[in-house]
């Protein structure tokens, strides 16, 4: 038995590996199990009849991990049910091997309630060997801790988002769902979500957000009971666009113990959603991509950049009260032509944090400077806001310096009510801001320290953003002379 590890989980994969699945791959196939083991282990998986309107995840005996395992005598199995009949290989179970008892699985999810015909969509088990299959799900089976998987779901969760990690650095275009974790704890901690919160993530990915907000809910609230606990989650919403991240998402959330049933998550493209939705929010916590252009717009104030779009959407999700921290590329906060969400950001909302990325944080990914925005919705507006510079004292972030929350975001959290006592922060007055463009990126406030050499192409396009701010407003000038 393998005690439940980061590594041990990654060696659990190893028999993909060897028959030479891509990671891309064999993290999928691995969630199908995993999903699979984990219904039934932490007790998700109904015993009782099928039932749509519960929405209960339901599979018949002979198709049960116990059964793909060899643990249970089929022989005498008999149809009780129309869903306990094959839909795949038109065989009893009995004479069925591991491999198509598995298929029979996913075929039965597919026709099961929402949220497993949701996560089911579009998967299929990829296992050309059934040799591989085997040695996969004895990897699985090895793992101590099974049988207490409440008391281990951190440990079964952290092992999990470690392979998350894996694939993002590895696996192209994988991180746009994946938030480091030390920002993702960051945020959270510095938005300090209540015990009764309605938070959101509309571009959740694998529900990291959501996740670190139950832990961090969990560990302050003092007998944090079963009734808190389901009403936490019920307090929860979190969409996401793509089928199989949203399958990682919910066997996140379900090796966290967080009962995906009780969550509102949700599948499809927010910007749609929301764009007809009255539906408001104390929280909003998100990491939106960001760096394409959309033929959609959310509303007519956006422009095409997805980024844009979806500022300008959780903006509106907030409640009388709510409050939001968001990840935004730098550009948005200098980019002329998104100086009307600036405003709006100024004159309808109080602008608190703007949190300076250290370089490079979303490497290997994306190397776009990003900053993270908190404020909240306030028709007074903004007086002054602060600014954390956790970039200009550090090298950029990659394999041999790593994101760490201690080395970069402890004090941003630990001084938030004392700020004036950090060299980190510093305050800018809002009479500060210049009306011209209402610039709000941390290079017209104060002198970037960063010693290290970045690349001359970030240089270039660093010069060529400013080249064409310079330009529109030499534009605006003249057509105003003209006039």
């Amino acid at each position: 038995m393998s005690e439940i590890t980061e590594e041990a989980l990654y060696r659990a994969c190893e028999p993909m590996r060897e028959d030479g699945m891509a990671i891309s791959n064999y993290l999928e196939q691995l969630s199908g199990l995993l999903f699979l083991k984990a219904c039934e282990s932490s007790g998700k998986l109904t015993f009782e009849s099928f039932d749509r309107e519960t929405d209960s995840l339901y599979l018949p005996d002979p198709y049960r991990w116990e059964a793909i395992i060899g643990r249970s005598n089929l022989d005498d199995y008999e149809y009780d049910d129309e869903f306990a009949e094959p839909m795949v290989h038109q065989k009893h179970p009995s004479e069925m091997d591991s491999l198509e008892r598995y298929e029979e699985a996913v075929a039965h999810l597919k026709e099961d309630g929402s949220l497993a015909q949701q996560a089911f969509d579009q998967f299929n088990p990829l296992f050309n060997r059934r040799s591989t299959f085997v040695d996969t799900i004895q990897q699985l089976e090895r793992l101590e801790g099974w049988g207490s998987f409440g008391e281990n779901a951190d440990l079964f969760g952290d092992a999990y988002e470690y392979l998350l990690e894996k694939y993002a650095d590895k696996a192209e275009g994988a991180g746009e769902y994946f938030t480091p974790r030390p920002l993702t704890n960051a945020m959270v901690r510095f938005a300090d979500p209540q015990i009764d919160d309605k938070i959101i993530d509309p571009a959740s990915g694998t529900n990291g957000f959501l996740i670190q907000s139950y832990n961090h809910l969990k560990n302050k609230t003092d007998n944090f009971s079963q009734v808190q606990k389901t009403d936490v989650e019920s307090q929860f919403a979190s969409r996401e666009i793509r089928t199989e991240t949203y399958r990682l998402g919910l066997l996140n959330y379900l090796l966290h113990d967080i009962d995906p049933s009780d969550v509102n998550a949700m599948r499809g493209d927010s910007l749609r959603e929301e764009k007809t939705s009255s539906e408001e929010y104390d929280l909003v916590l998100a990491n939106p991509p960001f760096g394409s252009d959309i033929s959609f717009q959310y509303n007519r104030r956006c422009d095409s950049t997805i980024e844009m779009n979806f500022l300008m959407m959780m903006m509106d999700m907030l409640n009388d009260s709510g409050r939001a921290g968001i990840v935004v590329p730098e550009g948005i906060l200098f980019d002329s032509s998104k100086e009307a969400v600036r405003i709006e950001l100024l004159n309808q909302f109080n602008l608190d944090t703007i949190l300076v990325l250290p370089e490079d944080t979303f490497q290997p990914y994306s190397g776009v400077d990003a900053n993270v925005l908190f404020f909240e919705r306030d028709s007074s507006g903004t007086d002054e806001f602060w600014f954390y510079d956790a970039r200009s004292d550090y090298e950029n972030i990659k394999d041999s310096n790593p994101l760490e929350y201690k080395k970069h975001f402890s004090d941003f959290v630990e001084y938030r009510d004392d700020r004036e006592t950090c060299d980190e922060y510093f305050r800018v007055d809002v009479e500060e801001v210049d009306e011209d463009n209402h610039a709000l990126y941390l290079k017209k406030y104060k002198e970037f320290k960063n010693e290290g050499h970045r690349p001359p192409a970030e240089i270039a396009q660093d010069i060529k953003q400013e080249l064409d701010t310079v330009r529109t407003e030499l534009d605006r000038m003249v057509s105003d002379s003209n006039d």
